[in-house]
């Protein structure tokens, strides 16, 4: 249950879920944390193509500097910490309001990076040939670990 024991009238009383709604919301949970792992496999793996064969443009500096180093394995590492830590947070936290609103703007932004892939796929061809040429000026977030085309 969600009950917490508090004084009455205390301000910060927790409202107790039924039964029912308390599992209701643990399966919308769980669902949602599949959907945002089975989506960030494929995540893992367009950015693993696309770092290995011509690079790409990454706007999360953290993930930058994970690149930067040019270890797939370091960034199968990191994308496995950081959904894992996430993924753990919010299950354990599963009956709470907070953790399903968390959890719909995970799957959100999971989304949103998805379509974001689509639009670079829609480029493909534009990029593989910028990838290539020498002369291309790449923007301040490009990484690669592509021989023919290093990292900043």
């Amino acid at each position: 249950m969600d009950s917490v024991a508090r004084p009455a009238g205390d301000a910060r009383e927790i409202p107790s879920l039924t039964l029912g709604a308390a599992a209701a919301r643990s399966r919308r949970v769980a669902l949602l944390l599949i959907a945002v792992a089975i989506v960030s496999i494929a995540d893992l793996a367009m950015t693993l193509l696309f770092l290995v064969n011509w690079g790409l443009s990454e706007g999360n500096p953290f993930a930058r500097a994970i690149m930067s180093y040019r270890s797939p394995g370091l960034v199968v590492a990191w994308k496995i910490l950081t959904v894992g830590l996430a993924a753990f947070i919010l299950w354990t936290q599963r009956r709470h309001r907070t953790a399903e609103v968390a959890s719909w703007i995970a799957f959100g932004v999971m989304i949103w990076l998805s379509l974001q892939w689509a639009g670079y796929l829609t480029q493909i061809d534009v990029i593989i040939a910028e990838a290539g040429a020498a002369d291309v000026d790449t923007p301040a977030t490009w990484v690669s670990m592509a021989e023919a085309h290093p990292s900043r």
